[in-house]
């Protein structure tokens, strides 16, 4: 295929995820917002309907009675009297009066309801605006409060936020990531979860409720979901940690030190990640790898005594042998 044409393809894909996709989900956000007020008011124009087809058949009423009356004014059968015809009318004349009246309460009763409506309408949005305003601000000197390290007064804004809303992840988020923080564990994995639930993605969140799960000691759960955590976010040597972790308490070595040298891949100068596997490697007494690492560390970190004194501990034996 010409070159022209994989551009062509390319652009034509490029501008179908960065612009029509996010304009048709704003859009779908935008219809879901305004169903019910569009619900309400095709009540209100079914009821229009309605109340114009009674006004409809009040009018016709009229116009049979106004004919009538005028029948029996111009055309008097034989043995009716003045007196007759004087009650004739007036009875048509009261019966189109109630008619008329009717109709009118009939208006009235409608236009009081939709204003009552419009009235409750826009008195939720004000509402609304409020809470979300107030929700806004309660989030604002949340952050300002964990920037200053103020931990326990952090936590009271975001719960007055979550009051508000307590299906935001703008909430959710920071709250259950204090509470895995701080090992409350039992508070965090539920919110933990709801986040999950509207964000499947967030690898950060999946971690730390695997993380949960292995401290419970549920380590088959733990695993399958730093599985995933790693396919979604394969850079993050913490996941890779957690995970040797779980290999090394279920005595699977050899697995341990694969993910290991994973890590050291991914912060190859990282002191602490090299002692780890230097000293992994001498738990399973592997002495040359683990000699191997702990003058790595040494390169990285010249006044390591841990290492230092590892590798006098190996100079000596083998001096002695």
């Amino acid at each position: 295929m010409p070159r022209w044409k994989l551009l062509v393809y390319f652009w034509i894909g490029l501008t179908i995820s960065i612009v029509v996709i996010p304009c048709i989900y704003l859009l779908y956000v935008a219809w879901k917002k305004s169903s019910k007020f569009i619900d309400e008011k095709a009540q209100i124009i079914k009821e229009n309907k309605e109340l114009k087809h009674i006004k409809s058949d009040l009018e016709d009423q009229k116009d049979e009675l106004i004919a009538r009356n005028e029948y029996w004014t111009f055309i008097p059968q034989e043995n009716t009297t003045s007196e007759d015809v004087n009650l004739k009318e007036e009875e048509i004349e009261n019966t189109t009066k109630e008619a008329v009246e009717s109709v009118l309460k009939v208006e009235e009763q409608h236009d009081e309801k939709l204003n009552e409506i419009i009235e409750d309408v826009e008195k939720k949005e004000l509402e609304q605006e409020k809470e979300r305003k107030k929700f806004d601000a309660l989030l604002l000197e949340a952050d300002l409060l964990k920037n200053e390290w103020k931990f326990e007064q952090y936590e009271k804004k975001l719960i007055e936020a979550m009051a508000i809303d307590g299906e935001s992840l703008k909430v959710l988020k920071p709250l259950s990531d204090l509470y895995f923080t701080l090992w409350n564990y039992k508070k965090a994995l539920s919110l933990l979860k709801k986040v999950s639930e509207q964000d499947p993605t967030d690898h950060k969140v999946i971690w730390q409720i695997a993380e949960i799960y292995f401290v419970a000691g549920d380590t088959q759960t733990a695993e399958l979901l730093i599985e995933k955590a790693i396919d979604l976010k394969n850079d993050n040597p913490k996941y890779y940690l957690t995970m040797v972790e779980i290999y090394y308490n279920t005595e699977r070595y050899d697995e341990a030190l694969a993910y290991m040298e994973k890590i050291i891949k991914l912060r190859p100068t990282n002191p602490k990640y090299l002692l780890a596997t230097a000293e992994l490697y001498e738990q399973i007494w592997d002495i040359d790898n683990a000699k191997k690492y702990y003058f790595t560390v040494l390169e990285y970190e010249q006044n390591n005594e841990k290492a230092k004194s590892k590798i006098r501990e190996f100079t000596r034996e083998a001096s002695r042998d």
